[in-house]
């Protein structure tokens, strides 16, 4: 939400505050009477600004009614029809956090089958500016140089690295950095993400750019196709992007920008990635493509014993996009391989492991939305018998890795620029009313540390919940964590090493020197200095924050860079969650594998021709890993700034580009 900005919120005078709001049905097209009423509605919308800006900006709304000439025969009729409604909205504001936000000096009116001079809107447009007068602010005049220069980049180019604007804000003697690139982001001139580990090193300059590449993805506009591309098309319709399908909407891109393209949308959980062992090119799953419709699925209910539900609330403000960007963080971190979800608008059910699955939905008690989550505990078709009482509950690692995930990226939404906003969970409360009815209240709960809960002179009796969301216990951080928790310091050491082993006994293959250039980036100068194998290089990594045994990213980056998938199946044997999805995290930069994957393709004689173009005489080097190595690290010869120009003039000697297109982030 753009700040120091005037919002109208518009209404129809005709429709009664109080009586329920008539919206049209997607899934049928007939009109229909919401759960909420029309007063309901004009609140959220307010909220819904409240809540999406900074604390300290100085939004303004103003309410504007329309259809004014239907509200009596008389002028006096309608005035007093007006003041009536404008009471109803105003104690309405009463003690809501947002109510200083809306200016309440008047309710304007406007009725559209008039003329402009007697319509009302030369006075709406007249109190705008006031208000826009009451929010200038003052700035040192460089902060506008260097927007004005900002503006003159957007024409040519998305984003840049965070490392150019900061030379930019040098140049222009800016002090508080921090400062001007949050105002600039407010106003919406840039995306500024200091704290996310992917968009943090870029800052986007041309929002609607963006925000066209996006709507490509998910929005509904049917484009021209050929016929091979009409199913997957269909398919997207369904949730499902393919990647062919994905490059050709993006046809125009480079291959640096649909990286870009695909790290942001992921980050924004627009869209994540199916993993499959399968090689038959990659699936993204885009939940916003889903239309809303009706799903009879999942004959459990929430409190059945083989299913256990958690709700969370967010003080009745539940976003629509909420939903489909938590169930996609959700699928991206708990998917099976190649077992595909059910997906629908506002329902997505997931297994988790070949004993679990977990159902994402919105629920609705009391003209209230929650985020429902429950954990099923599955029935093997093929056991005769029934389970016996531990073994129906769903398993406690399980139910505690789902509470986990739910309590951070939750949160996330009423942390990452919203206010007034309060997440909470809450489970059902069957102390006044009974499993066959909707609940009468939610019962609030911070944490499971408890065996019961109070409604007024009862207790609830919650020893299932405590026993299965419960703290961890230290015998519950064992193998099945080890994607949460990180694996133990042993196996960590024995992964280390057999990784080392594998590339050591390749050394003459030239994959020691193709580690180095891998890592370039990642260690500094005098570390390579003491290098003598593969396992110093695995310890100067871990000495620098890059590898721990709560993120072995970086060997499975390694691992699809160098093409060595037999040695992600003897690691394995040792940590079976040890990742198998087949791209590569942000830690290795777009330019990292865009040289690796160039030097990875030349053939001896190109080989020999870049070395006669820096060295003469020739240097005697053992293979060409040895020689990038050289022209990077120890002589800065080759570099991000000038790679376009070193691959545009060996171009003119036959040496190509690399055809095959390195794997997206």
């Amino acid at each position: 939400m753009v700040s120091y900005a005037v919002v109208c919120v518009v209404f129809n005078l005709n429709e009664g505050l109080n009586a329920p709001a008539k919206v049209r049905d997607p899934t049928t097209g007939k009109m229909y009477e919401h759960r909420m009423t029309n007063l309901d509605f004009i609140l959220f919308w307010i909220r819904s600004v409240f809540v999406n800006i900074r604390k300290g900006q100085n939004n303004k709304i103003i309410l504007i009614g329309t259809h004014y000439e239907s509200l009596g025969e008389t002028e006096q009729e309608r005035q007093q029809r007006v003041k009536e409604i404008e009471n109803i909205l105003w104690e309405a504001l009463e003690g809501k956090p947002f109510e200083d936000m809306v200016y309440q000096g008047e309710l304007f009116t406007i009725e559209n089958s008039v003329s402009f001079e007697k319509s009302g809107a030369s006075k709406i447009i007249l109190q705008i500016q006031k208000l826009v007068q009451m929010m200038i602010l003052t700035f040192p005049i460089k902060w506008l140089q260097v927007l004005l220069e900002i503006q003159q980049l957007r024409k040519a180019k998305l984003y840049l690295p965070t490392s150019e604007i900061n030379d930019l804000l040098a140049r222009c003697k800016i002090t508080d950095r921090k400062r001007f690139l949050e105002y600039l982001h407010d106003i919406g001139e840039i995306l500024f993400y200091p704290d996310d580990k992917i968009l943090k090193e870029k800052i986007v300059i041309d929002l609607m750019g963006v925000v066209d590449k996006f709507k490509a993805i998910i929005t509904v506009i049917d484009p021209k196709l050929q016929p091979t591309l009409k199913q997957l098309w269909r398919n997207l319709n369904e949730g499902k992007l393919d990647e062919r399908l994905l490059r050709h909407i993006w046809t125009n891109e480079s291959e640096e920008m649909i990286v870009f393209f695909v790290s942001l949308m992921q980050t924004f959980g627009l869209m994540c990635e199916k993993k499959s062992k399968k090689n038959v090119g990659r699936m993204f799953y885009v939940l916003s493509r889903l239309k809303p419709q009706r799903v009879l699925s999942l004959a459990v209910e929430y409190e059945e014993k083989r299913a256990i539900s958690l709700f969370h609330d967010f003080d009745g403000y539940l976003p629509d996009d909420l939903f489909q960007r938590a169930a996609t963080k959700f699928i991206e971190k708990f998917q099976m391989e190649d077992i595909e979800p059910k997906l629908f608008y506002e329902h997505v059910e997931l297994n988790t492991d070949s004993d679990h699955l977990v159902v994402l939905k919105i629920a609705t008690f009391n003209n209230r939305r929650f985020f429902q989550t429950t954990i099923v505990r599955t029935k093997s078709t093929d056991v005769v018998g029934s389970y016996e009482d531990d073994d129906d509950d769903p398993l406690p690692s399980i139910c505690k890795k789902v509470l986990s995930f739910l309590d951070k990226e939750l949160r996330i939404f009423s942390e990452n620029g919203t206010r007034g906003v309060e997440v909470k969970m809450c489970i059902p409360c069957r102390v006044c009313s009974s499993k066959e009815q909707s609940p009468n209240h939610m019962q609030v709960v911070q944490q499971f540390d408890k065996n019961s809960l109070p409604c007024g002179s009862k207790k609830m009796d919650v020893k299932r919940y405590h026993k299965l969301f419960g703290e961890l216990k230290e015998e519950d951080n064992k193998d099945d964590h080890e994607d949460s928790i990180g694996i133990p310091e042993k196996k960590y050491k024995l992964l280390l090493v057999i990784f080392s082993t594998w590339y050591d006994e390749r050394r003459h293959d030239g994959f020691f020197n193709m580690l180095k250039c891998v890592y370039n980036d990642l260690l500094e100068n005098y570390i390579f200095d003491n290098i003598k194998s593969t396992i110093d290089m695995l310890h100067g990594l871990h000495d620098a924050g890059k590898l721990s045994p709560q993120n072995l990213t970086l060997l499975h980056d390694t691992i699809i860079i160098t093409k060595q998938d037999g040695l992600r199946d003897k690691l394995r044997t040792v940590v079976p969650s040890f990742p198998t999805v087949e791209r590569v995290s942000s830690l290795l930069s777009s330019h990292r594998q865009q040289v690796l994957s160039f030097f990875s393709t030349l053939s001896s004689d190109d080989v020999n021709k870049i070395n006669a173009r820096f060295n003469i005489p020739k240097k005697s080097y053992s293979d060409r890993w040895s020689m990038l190595f050289d022209l990077e690290k120890c002589r800065g010869e080759i570099n991000e700034e000038n790679w376009k120009t070193f691959v545009e003039d060996w171009k003119e000697i036959d040496i190509q580009t690399p055809t095959k297109k390195p794997r997206l982030v």
